[in-house]
């Protein structure tokens, strides 16, 4: 996130009259111009990468989006954290699925002599179509969102 200006405070000028007088601001890197917007919330110049947050309140650079899960903004600073966070959630359900469904697998191996039926339905109501049921949930939570 970006600083807030205090500029506002200390002068008589508004945020209106800062940007109206500054209106075509240019700056050039590697020989390409760019033109600086200003952040009337933030009361600051900003660059081309850097955005505004409505839900924070705060201009952050190279803005991607706002995690619901983190309550957080995804930018510059921590984007790499926020991609490392998704691997081990990605992790964490494909172990849960894997081992939910090797526990099935071993009950299902239990049941030898009954027919496919009775086999079902005494999975259906163990523990572990439960706890399945939950991981489910939770992985298409995670993909809708």
């Amino acid at each position: 996130m970006l600083p807030k200006s205090t500029a506002n405070k200390n002068n008589d000028k508004d945020s209106k009259s800062i940007f109206q007088e500054n209106k075509k601001m240019y700056y050039f890197i590697r020989g390409r111009k760019f033109k600086v917007r200003f952040c009337q919330t933030c009361n600051i110049f900003r660059g081309p990468t850097v955005s505004h947050c409505k839900k924070c309140d705060n201009c952050v650079e190279n803005f991607d989006h706002h995690c619901p899960w983190l309550g957080n903004c995804i930018g510059k600073k921590n984007y790499f954290y926020f991609f490392i966070f998704l691997i081990f959630c990605n992790i964490f359900i494909i172990s849960n699925l894997f081992s939910c469904l090797a526990l099935i697998v071993v009950n299902w191996k239990k049941l030898n002599g009954e027919t496919l039926g009775q086999k079902f339905k005494k999975t259906c109501k163990n523990e572990y179509m439960s706890i399945i049921m939950i991981i489910l949930s939770l992985a298409v939570r995670y993909i809708y969102i």
